[in-house]
């Protein structure tokens, strides 16, 4: 679709203001659900971190055990950006060695990763559960809290300007009942 097309359905909707506010509406609803589940789960993996770090938890030694290969796709005409995010081995008190990937530490040349070792924090009640615990370590990661922020001011930015379509769509329906021909 050019531009072409796109301004005839710019067109269309100008049209037909009704249509418009229900897509705005619908849409700033869909959009704004995304935004608090974003939020939610960025809160409830930083309020886990920090109960574990309140005493919730145990600190346990991970070493590295590989990488794992991830690519960001990214627009057609901009190559795809691989990363290296490091899974570290930790052993629970339970005795059994479980993995962690750490998607906060990536990096772009996998031999950056060797050698490293990190400070873990297990919970004692599901020792599957596991954080890094360092500075480094940003979980809620910025970039996550500050798309779901967006989403949120999207979401609720279209759902308010939607009643504004209801209402031009109100007025024009009068003003072409004022403007109709009337029959006797």
């Amino acid at each position: 679709m050019g531009l072409q097309g796109l301004s005839s359905v710019s067109g269309w909707f100008r049209g037909h203001p009704l249509v418009l506010g229900v897509a705005l509406a619908i849409s700033g609803l869909l959009i704004l659900v995304v935004g608090v589940l974003g939020i939610t789960s960025t809160s409830n993996d930083a309020s886990k971190l920090e109960e574990l770090r309140a005493g919730g938890g145990t600190a346990e030694y991970g070493t590295l055990v590989g990488t794992v290969r991830v690519v960001q796709e990214r627009a057609p005409n901009i190559p795809d950006r691989t990363r290296y995010c490091p899974r570290y081995a930790y052993t629970a008190a339970d005795g059994v060695e479980r993995t962690i990937i750490d998607h906060d530490d990536c990096v772009s040349v996998e031999r950056q990763l060797e050698g490293r070792s990190v400070d873990l924090l297990v919970d004692t009640d599901d020792p599957s559960i596991a954080f890094v615990d360092e500075k480094r370590s940003a979980v809620g990661r910025t970039s996550d809290a500050i798309f779901a922020w967006a989403m949120l001011t999207l979401g609720t930015s279209l759902i308010v300007a939607a009643p504004f379509m209801f209402v031009r769509a109100r007025r024009r329906m009068d003003t072409r009942t004022d403007v109709a021909p009337k029959h006797l």
